[in-house]
């Protein structure tokens, strides 16, 4: 009967290994799938915004989707922190860098374009840079 008990533990340890190993591979393809996502939606956004109007129509999108962007960047650092063997997802950057960047640059035109993104970051950029001050310290 001891015996028995014994081989369950084992199985369930094995078991319980297999489901964290698992939930790892998920969470990394899934930053990756949410990044990608994530910055889709930005330049959606952007794209979207031709008028002053336009932006302080979507500023509120433009923060949460900041505010989601950051969120992603902190699991991620989190994330291969604790897993370095795994490999950081790759973005096509040059694509989504040169198309956001344009888009940015295009909405900077816009009479208050620059200060209106800015105030949509803001909160943002505060958190990712205390999450990154408070890295470097630990």
């Amino acid at each position: 009967m001891l015996y028995i008990i014994r081989m369950m533990k084992k199985q369930i340890w094995i078991g319980i290994l297999f489901f964290l190993f698992g939930c790892q591979i998920y969470s990394s393809d899934r930053i990756q799938k949410k990044s990608e996502e994530c910055c889709e939606n930005i330049l959606d956004t952007f794209i979207q915004i031709q008028s002053h109007d336009d932006l302080v129509q979507m500023e509120s999108q433009l923060k949460r989707q900041f505010d989601e962007l950051v969120e992603l960047i902190i699991k991620a650092k989190v994330f291969f922190k604790k897993n370095p063997h795994k490999i950081p997802p790759q973005l096509p950057i040059n694509s989504f860098n040169d198309a956001l960047k344009e888009e940015l640059m295009r909405i900077y035109k816009i009479e208050g374009g620059r200060e209106v993104v800015e105030r949509a970051q803001k909160e943002a950029l505060i958190r990712l840079d205390g999450f990154l001050k408070r890295k470097t310290r630990d």
